[in-house]
């Protein structure tokens, strides 16, 4: 196993800026002081030690802390290439599943809401420990995505993705406050 002492003699690391270079290179295909890794076919950066593959994002990790992550490392921002050590923080795998991109949206634009035709009412719905929890039927998709963004505060706090609050402070943004009465 790769030991921060090894990962330190062949590369340096700049926490600012999220670059790794080769100090001694291992292949002559290197030079020192040259950017280390490559982009992989799932758009992360990868650099081989020592005939292994180990993702940047894990090799920063070690680097400054001097362990292996416990689990997963989640980029804050969501950039795979994205390295630098204020974008990075460990997560569990369910964390870091709150923390992916938009899939299609079909005709709804927000996150967590879909059209539930019999009733003519917005469903809200979130994933909680594997588990679909509905939210509510709503008058409109806009409270419905506010009931969403809610819930996702509550249940994943600072890895939550939402339609319109911060998941580091829980403020609104984008458009005025939900109103009252608005739970069908």
């Amino acid at each position: 196993m790769l030991t921060q002492e090894r990962l330190k003699e062949l590369l340096s690391y700049d926490p600012k800026t999220g670059v790794f270079r080769w100090i001694k290179p291992t292949s002559n295909r290197v030079s020192p002081g040259s950017l280390a890794g490559t982009i992989n076919m799932y758009g992360y950066l990868v650099i081989r030690i020592d005939r292994r593959t180990y993702h940047a994002s894990r090799l920063a990790w070690l680097y400054e802390t001097g362990s292996w992550p416990v689990d997963e490392i989640d980029h804050i921002d969501r950039d795979r290439l994205n390295n630098r050590w204020s974008n990075l923080r460990g997560s569990t795998r369910s964390q870091n599943m709150c923390n992916v991109g938009d899939g299609p949206r079909g005709l709804v634009p927000f996150r967590g809401v879909t059209f539930d035709k019999e009733r003519g009412l917005y469903q809200a719905k979130i994933r909680k420990n594997k588990r679909t929890v509905m939210l509510g039927r709503f008058s409109s998709a806009e409270i419905a995505a506010r009931a969403y963004d809610d819930a996702a505060v509550r249940f994943h706090g600072a890895f939550a993705r939402t339609n319109f609050r911060d998941p580091q402070t829980g403020d609104i943004t984008g458009i005025a406050p939900m109103q009252q009465g608005s739970l069908q």
